[in-house]
């Protein structure tokens, strides 16, 4: 199976930018066991801009996702449990409906992934298979900023909505005998 990393595409601009988000919300309840303290509904506001772009996957602060891209990943992941996120451009008066997805965590990066100094971004994945357990989307454990990996069929059901916003990535693979799919590191 192949695995991309989901990223924002930074062609649509301006999307939207979240105020003060670091006052509101605690991102560190993210993390399993915590997702039950966020509240059911949350409001935030971002810069006005008469332009905004209002992409079906928003990557930060926190994963994002529009309605029908909830809805997709409900087809793939009928237990994911999502929050309600509003996000308000007072001065221009619009709104928008966001979903943010309770994303499983797996610790599947091979030895051959490399990191920066501090684990707070990686510079080569490499995804051992055997540790996914069947999930369609979920985060990778290991590093501290946040990576959303999904698989293909579920990247090709996003791309079939025609989702805006979306930037993909391929991983690489582990050989389940050892060597790596999509290609050697170079």
């Amino acid at each position: 199976m192949r695995y991309y990393w989901i990223k924002e595409d930074k062609n649509y601009t301006p999307a939207p930018q979240i105020k003060n988000w670091f006052r509101a919300f605690d991102i560190r309840k993210l993390k399993p066991g915590y997702y039950k303290e966020i509240p059911k509904r949350m409001l935030f506001y971002i810069e006005g801009n008469p332009n905004t772009i209002f992409t079906d996957i928003i990557v930060f602060p926190f994963f994002l996702v529009s309605e029908k891209i909830r809805d997709c990943l409900q087809l793939f992941e009928p237990n994911l449990e999502f929050k309600e996120f509003i996000l308000l451009d007072r001065n221009n008066r619009k709104a928008q409906e966001y979903f943010l997805p309770q994303l499983s965590e797996q610790n599947c990066l091979t030895k051959n992934s490399e990191f920066n100094l501090d684990h707070s971004k990686l510079n080569y994945i490499e995804l051992n298979p055997e540790e996914i357990k069947e999930k369609a989307i979920f985060t990778l454990a290991e590093v501290k900023s946040r990576y959303v990996i999904a698989r293909l069929d579920v990247i090709e059901s996003i791309l079939r909505r025609n989702a805006k916003g979306l930037c993909i990535e391929e991983v690489h693979i582990k050989n389940v005998i050892g060597g790596t799919k999509n290609g050697r590191r170079k």
